[in-house]
This record gives C-alpha cells, sequence and structure tokens, in this order.
C-alpha cells in the first residue's frame, strides 16, 4: 500500500526495516512525505495476527529477563497508584465531551481496568478483545465481554454506544479504515470516541526514552503524530474535539466526535 489513508496523496518513501526488527524482517516502513503517517509494509497476514494475539496478555507473563523488569516496573506503578490516576484522569477527559454518559465500549480492553472504572463512574459498559483470556474475570464482576477479532464480528448494534475508547489498539488494526467506519456504524449521533495511542512527537520520544512508538508488525501497524492523525480523523467522518501530547507518557491523547 503507497498511497496514505490519511491525506491520500500517493508520495510515500520506504525508511527500511522497523528500526525494532533484525535485517531479515520481511517488513519495511513507508512514511508519507506530505502528512508524517507511517505504516507496516506488507501488512501482517491474518494467520500472524493469530498466533500474535490470542495469547498476547499470556505472553507478558513469560519469565523473561525483560519481562521480570517489566512486571517489577508494573507493580511498583500499580502499589503507588500510577495506573489509577491516568485511568481516572481519561475517564474526566471523557465526562468533559460527554457528561450523560451512557453506554461506554472498550475496544482492546485487556484486563478491564477501564472498564471497571467507567462501570463506578456511572457507565453501562462493555468490553471486546482479541483475546479471550480475561472473559471469565470481566463477566464475573457483570461487565459484558465479547472475544472478536474486529469490530464488526463483535456482535454490537449499530447506533447503540455513546462513548467507544480506543486506548493504545489503532496502531495495532491493519484496515484501519474499515475499523473507523465501523466505529462510526455503531456510535449514536452525538457518540464520541476516546483515544490513545503512541507518539513519535510526545516528549519522551523526542528525547528517546521510549520505543513505543516504532512501527513494529505484527504488534504495531502504524507511527502517528498529532498532524498526520487529525487528517486521518477527519478524512474518514470524525471531527476532533481534544488532541494532545503527553509529557510523560510516550502517547497521544484525543476525543473525537461524528461529524
Amino acid at each position: 500500500m503507497s498511497k496514505c489513508i490519511a491525506c491520500w496523496l500517493d508520495d510515500a518513501i520506504n525508511l527500511d526495516r522497523p528500526r525494532l526488527q533484525t535485517s531479515n524482517s520481511r517488513f519495511n516502513v513507508l512514511e508519507c512525505r506530505h502528512c508524517g503517517l507511517q505504516w507496516a509494509d506488507p501488512m501482517p497476514t491474518q494467520d500472524e495476527l493469530d498466533a500474535y494475539y490470542r495469547t498476547y496478555y499470556q505472553r507478558k507473563k513469560d519469565r523473561s529477563l525483560a519481562q521480570v523488569k517489566n512486571a517489577l516496573a508494573k507493580n511498583v506503578l500499580e502499589k503507588v497508584g500510577w495506573y489509577k490516576v491516568r485511568h481516572l484522569t481519561f475517564m474526566h477527559l471523557i465526562n468533559r465531551h460527554h457528561p450523560t454518559k451512557g453506554v461506554l465500549l472498550d475496544y482492546g480492553c485487556g484486563e478491564g481496568q477501564m472498564l471497571r472504572v467507567a462501570k463506578n463512574d456511572g457507565w453501562k459498559v462493555i468490553g471486546v478483545d482479541y483475546s479471550d483470556e480475561f472473559a471469565e474475570a470481566l463477566r464475573a464482576d457483570g461487565i459484558e465481554f465479547h472475544a472478536a477479532s474486529d469490530l464488526r464480528s463483535s456482535g454490537i448494534a449499530p447506533d447503540s454506544i455513546d462513548c467507544l475508547v480506543a486506548k493504545h489498539v489503532i496502531e495495532h488494526i491493519v484496515v484501519l479504515e474499515q475499523f473507523l467506519s465501523d466505529c462510526r456504524t455503531v456510535l449514536k449521533p452525538d457518540g464520541i470516541m476516546a483515544i490513545k495511542m503512541p507518539s513519535r512527537t510526545s516528549l519522551r520520544a523526542r528525547l528517546g526514552l521510549a520505543k513505543w512508538h516504532f512501527v513494529n508488525p505484527p504488534e504495531h501497524q502504524w507511527g502517528f503524530q498529532p498532524y498526520c492523525f487529525r487528517l486521518l480523523m477527519e478524512s474518514h467522518g470524525f471531527e476532533v474535539l481534544y488532541l494532545k501530547d503527553s509529557l510523560i507518557v510516550d502517547e497521544l491523547t484525543s476525543i473525537v466526535g461524528v461529524r
């Protein structure tokens, strides 16, 4: 794919293999000269995605040295309340843009932390994830859960969602145009999307303190910064209501509405 799906120009340059992959990688990274959107070329196959994501959370518990270090860091951050503060701050931003609350769908919900925060805040919540590894725990907490490889096959009814959360999700999705169309289908006319994604213009990325923002298939298919993300949303029928790079985390946060 050489045409950019954000600005629709066919003017991409090949940046060579993904920075986090070895020289025998079959993937390249393309970047639009106009807007800066980056993407994997070719995109991963369905078999590659299935193999990678169906045990995605279990692999994070593997006992390699890197995984042990990550687990220790996560435990420390959990104990000091870092994740809780992040979820509550994101929930506050969502409520500012949709104060009447309603039905919140977390696509790529993982363990369900955001769902539990939203439920406690008065939202009716639904979780969707590629993996069903946490399905039993979520349903035990009274949370509706759907395991699905995409939004279209999840069984979510059209015009039924007030807020669709996609927290570090869109960079993973291969057919991003279809996903955004499916989001518009399930959202109510006054619904919003609350999105977080890695950003190569975040402070940590600029300082070389993070690698999260790199295109790295079959995990991350896309690379974003504010300008190309705004073009992407506007060219697919959304209005950008809020857009901000983080000073602390390697991410970009946005709220968009259906236009």
